[in-house]
C-alpha cells in the first residue's frame, strides 16, 4: 500500500501542468509621423499565438509570435509640393506578454514585439510643373511595438481584445532598383536621375525613412488547453 501511495504521488508530481495556448486577430487604425511627412492613416492587422509558460502571483509571462500586415500613407505638402509615399509590408513578429489575473472576467495586458519583414512603396513627389512618380518593391522594414489593453472573456475560451499600440518602425530601399515615371514636365524644369539626384525636387532621392504611429485596435482571441 505504501509503495503504491508514493508512486501514485511521483507520478502525480511527474505529470506536466497544462498551458493555454491564445492566438489573437486584431485590425487596427490609427495615424501618427514620419521624417517624410504626416501619416494620414494607417491601417493594420495582426495574426499571432502565444504560449503561458509561468504564472506568478496572478501575473501570466507567454512568448508570442505572428504574421502582420501594415499600410499607410505619407503626405508632405509643405514649401508649395504635394508628395506622398504609400508602403505595404508584411512582417514576422515576436516577443513576450504579460497579463493580469482576471478581475471581473478582464485581464490586462502589456507585450513588446520585435518584427521583420519586406513591402513595397509608391512615391509621387509633385510641383507646380511637375510629377514625379517612383515605384519601389523589396523595401525592408524593422518594427518595435508597444502595446497596452484589456481583454474581457465572453466565454470560457473566447475573449475581445481592446487595446492602445505605439509602432516605431523603420523602412530602406534601393533607390537603383526603383521605376521612375517622369509626367508634365516645363520646359524650364529639367530632371537627372543620374546618382539619384533630382532637380525636379534639387534633394538627393531618399533611400530610407522612420515613422512612429499610434494604433487602436479591437479584436478577438481564442485560447486552448487547460488553464
Amino acid at each position: 500500500m505504501l509503495i503504491t501511495t508514493l508512486l501514485s504521488a511521483l507520478s502525480v508530481t511527474a505529470a506536466p501542468v497544462p498551458r493555454p495556448w491564445t492566438c489573437d486577430l486584431a485590425p487596427s487604425v490609427g495615424q501618427g509621423s514620419s521624417d517624410e511627412g504626416h501619416i494620414s492613416g494607417m491601417t493594420a492587422i495582426n495574426f499571432g499565438c502565444r504560449y503561458e509558460i509561468l504564472k506568478i502571483y496572478g501575473i501570466g509571462l507567454s512568448p508570442l509570435m505572428g504574421v502582420a500586415k501594415d499600410m499607410w500613407t505619407v503626405r508632405d505638402t509643405g514649401n508649395g509640393n504635394n508628395n506622398m509615399s504609400t508602403y505595404q509590408t508584411q512582417d514576422f513578429n515576436y516577443g513576450a506578454r504579460i497579463e493580469s489575473m482576471p478581475l471581473f472576467d478582464t485581464h490586462l495586458f502589456y507585450s513588446l514585439a520585435a518584427g521583420q519583414g519586406q513591402g513595397s512603396l509608391d512615391l509621387t513627389d509633385s510641383t507646380a510643373q511637375s510629377s514625379l512618380s517612383r515605384n519601389y518593391t523589396g523595401v525592408k522594414h524593422t518594427t518595435l511595438a508597444n502595446t497596452v489593453g484589456a481583454s474581457y472573456s465572453i466565454s470560457e475560451r473566447i475573449g475581445l481584445t481592446l487595446a492602445w499600440q505605439r509602432l516605431n518602425s523603420h523602412q530602406s530601399w534601393s533607390v537603383a532598383e526603383g521605376h521612375a515615371l517622369l509626367q508634365n514636365v516645363d520646359t524650364s524644369n529639367h530632371l537627372t536621375l543620374a546618382d539619384g539626384t533630382t532637380a525636379l525636387l534639387g534633394t538627393v532621392e531618399r533611400s530610407r525613412s522612420t515613422a512612429k504611429s499610434d494604433l487602436f485596435q479591437f479584436g478577438i482571441s481564442m485560447s486552448f488547453g487547460n488553464p
